[in-house]
């Protein structure tokens, strides 16, 4: 009878070991929930109060300018072989006399190069129904087209020995500069895509990276618009530039 007490004893014993690590186990589970919504409100209200303040726009430019060296963020580039015309006519004669038409036209490779202004006019707008931030950039530039004048190849199209040719190529080189003006704001469609998810990619790269390297939750990119673009593109009225909706806290007994 009394060797059957040690056993009570042990068994007894036993059992409140596993019932007090059950109860510990069910605790710790029930608070993960609560502490991982806790973080990740905190980390939500640094990000709103990142976008409240301004402080998201101001450190964007100073970044890009400081890891670039430079106010213009190249986000696209293009490569085409163009072809210039220029048809020159004239009368003598008190213009009694039409001479005959000279058409000259020049052919070049030339590099075309799109950026966007760091000092331009940057929105970064809080979404709350994405949880994503919307960028408004301003509208794309270009830099003067390099024209490579290795591979230039001039072709007198129609010519004529009443007519000076040679004059006739050179106030076509002179107005080059207006043309490729013309030729690469004519090309901004072809490159406005690239252009939106090189920004998209860079942005993005920079929250995780760089501004919210260590936060619990990182931002990405909804969207990406153009000043450039048509009124439909622009910011619609309710979307709110900084406020964050929370997860509720867990209902404590």
């Amino acid at each position: 009878m009394h060797a059957a007490v040690p056993k009570l004893a042990a068994i007894a014993a036993a059992t409140l070991a596993v019932t007090v690590i059950g109860i510990y186990a069910v605790n710790r589970l029930a608070a993960v929930p609560g502490e991982g919504v806790e973080r990740a409100g905190a980390a939500m209200e640094r990000i709103a109060a990142a976008f409240r303040t301004g402080t998201v726009t101001v450190e964007f430019r100073d970044y890009v300018t400081r890891t670039r060296g430079t106010n213009f963020l190249q986000v696209a580039g293009l490569q085409s072989v163009d072809t210039f015309t220029r048809t020159d006519s004239t009368a003598i004669f008190w213009d009694s006399l039409q001479l005959p038409d000279v058409t000259v036209q020049l052919e070049t490779p030339v590099d075309y190069v799109y950026y966007l202004d760091l000092d331009g006019p940057w929105r970064f707008t809080w979404e709350e129904d994405r949880q994503a931030v919307r960028v408004d950039a301003p509208g794309i530039g270009f830099n003067t087209p390099a024209v490579d004048i290795s591979r230039l190849r001039i072709r007198i199209v129609e010519g004529s020995l009443l007519r000076d040719e040679a004059a006739a190529v050179d106030r076509l080189k002179r107005q080059m500069p207006e043309l490729l003006d013309h030729t690469a704001r004519s090309k901004l469609p072809l490159v406005r895509e690239l252009a939106r998810r090189e920004t998209r990619r860079f942005v993005e790269n920079w929250f995780v990276a760089v501004r919210f390297h260590d936060a619990a939750v990182k931002p990405h990119v909804s969207e990406v618009y153009f000043a450039d673009e048509p009124p439909a593109a622009a910011p619609r009225p309710d979307a709110p530039t900084f406020p964050v909706a929370l997860p509720p806290a867990p209902a404590k007994d």
